[in-house]
């Protein structure tokens, strides 16, 4: 999969799947550790996902 998509969007897989997994919050340095990315990017790939999540649940 990882060769498949583009890397950014790969990360927001990965990074959709630690949220949806994980029953209590967790700090942004963990997620960032564990999507392999920094805050700035994680940040913004959370960014990503809220706009389109926003997208889907209006349609």
């Amino acid at each position: 999969m990882k060769n498949i998509i583009p890397a950014s969007e790969y990360c927001q897989l990965k990074l959709l799947n630690l949220l949806f997994f994980e029953e209590s919050p967790i700090p942004k340095k963990e997620a960032a550790n564990f999507v392999e990315c920094s805050i700035n990017t994680l940040n913004a790939d959370i960014e990503t996902l809220n706009t389109t999540i926003r997208m889907i649940s209006l349609t």
